[in-house]
This record gives structure tokens, C-alpha cells and sequence, in this order.
């Protein structure tokens, strides 16, 4: 964002001022509430379903790492965009009960709070995917995930670059080619201490992004502004 300022509306680089978007901070723990037991392996994507976020790639990618990991999950977390048609959602959703039974892949729809708290528990690695490199925005998925302590792996796109460019070791960063999805996720399968890294670099980039905390980030720029006046 802060590049596009710059660049395509010659924005003032002193005049530019960057506050993160807040990160939700890890619920409680209910009691009747497990981590994943370690028996299951539970690959999530979450965020709108729709035809620009890439979920074929990863379906490709599952499939094949199913053959590997038979006691796999695929979990695709979310419901249609408001200013999409049906269209995409339905033929999802088709892929996903032809395929669903037999390859252990799941459609949520759209949940409760408290329910997608426990998904990203239960999570053994998070993706998020899309192809949509026209939007200069933040991933409110992202932040939703970022203080839950788990593995991530994303796509080269600007709003993931933004974030991750010069942090290589908050996640891992992919193309949208099943092989490279499916070499991604066996590797941090495969790697205890990669997962844990990018785990903990992850929640400690996200530490100082709490909405309190952006809210005071937003406060102080206010006054700032107003004591120049």
C-alpha cells in the first residue's frame, strides 16, 4: 500500500503513516475444548470462498498428500462473497462431496467465533491461498490466525509480500502449482522444529498487533495531527 502511495499517486513519503491491521488474540481454551490429539492431521484454509482465492490447486495437492498421510483432513473454512454469484460456491461444493468421503476433504460454510477458535486449534497447518493480485489490501484471515501458535503457508501475492517480504521465517510462500502446495505442506509434516519456528516468529511479529494496541497506534496519530494544527 504504502509503495502504490508512493508510486502511482506520488504521495509524500513523510506523509505516509503505517498501521497494521489488528490481530485478534487467541480465545480462551473452554474446557471441553481439545488441541489436535496428534492422530489427525489437519490441513485449513479459511477466509471467502471464491473463484480468485485458488482452492483447486490445494485440492490437488491434498489429494495427493492423502495417499501419504491416509489419517489427513482437508478443511476449507468459509461461505460464498457477498458480491459473488453462486455460481463458484455450488461447483465447490459439488467438488467437495464427490471427493469429500473418500479423501476426508470439508466444506464449513460459514461458523461461529467460538467455532473457528476451536478449528484453529485443532489445526496442524493453516493456508491461505489467493490468486488476486490487483487488490491492495490487508488478510483479515491472517490476522485472525496470526496469535494461535501455527505453521502457515501463503501465496506470492502483495498483500502476503507486504507482510512477509522480509520475514521470511514467519511462514512459507508458494505459487499456486499443486506440486509446490503439496511440497510445502510434507514439509513442514515432516520438519517439528520448521513448524515450531515459523510458529513462534509468526506470533511474535504479531505480538504488538493487538486491537488494543492498534487502537493507540491510531490514538497517538490523531493527537499528533491535532497538536500540529
Amino acid at each position: 500500500m504504502k509503495k502504490a502511495l508512493k508510486e502511482n499517486y506520488r504521495c509524500d513519503e513523510n506523509k505516509i503513516v503505517i498501521i497494521p491491521h489488528g490481530v485478534e488474540k487467541a480465545g480462551i481454551k473452554e474446557k471441553n475444548e481439545r488441541e489436535n490429539s496428534g492422530r489427525d492431521i489437519n490441513i485449513v484454509s479459511l477466509g471467502f470462498i471464491r473463484k480468485g482465492k485458488g482452492l483447486e490447486p490445494l485440492i490437488k495437492a491434498f489429494l495427493k498428500l492423502h495417499v501419504d498421510y491416509p489419517n489427513s483432513n482437508l478443511i476449507l473454512v468459509g461461505g460464498k462473497h457477498p458480491h459473488d454469484s453462486d455460481s463458484y460456491f455450488e461447483t465447490l461444493q459439488k467438488t467437495v462431496k464427490n471427493k469429500g468421503d473418500q479423501f476426508n476433504i470439508f466444506l464449513t460454510n460459514f461458523v461461529t467465533e467460538k467455532e473457528l477458535d476451536n478449528i484453529i486449534r485443532k489445526a496442524s497447518i493453516i493456508v491461505l491461498l489467493s490468486r488476486e493480485t490487483n487488490f491492495l489490501e490487508a488478510s483479515g484471515a491472517l490476522a485472525r490466525i496470526s496469535d494461535f501458535n501455527k505453521p502457515v503457508i501463503c501465496s506470492k501475492i502483495p498483500k502476503f509480500l507486504g507482510e512477509f517480504g522480509r520475514k521470511p521465517n514467519c511462514c512459507i510462500m508458494i505459487d499456486h502449482d499443486p506440486e509446490e502446495i503439496y511440497n510445502a505442506i510434507k514439509r513442514l509434516l515432516e520438519n517439528s522444529e520448521l513448524r515450531s519456528r515459523i510458529s513462534l516468529n509468526l506470533k511474535r511479529l504479531c505480538k504488538e498487533r493487538y486491537w488494543n494496541r492498534v487502537a493507540e497506534k491510531h490514538m497517538k496519530l490523531y493527537r499528533s495531527l491535532t497538536y500540529n494544527i
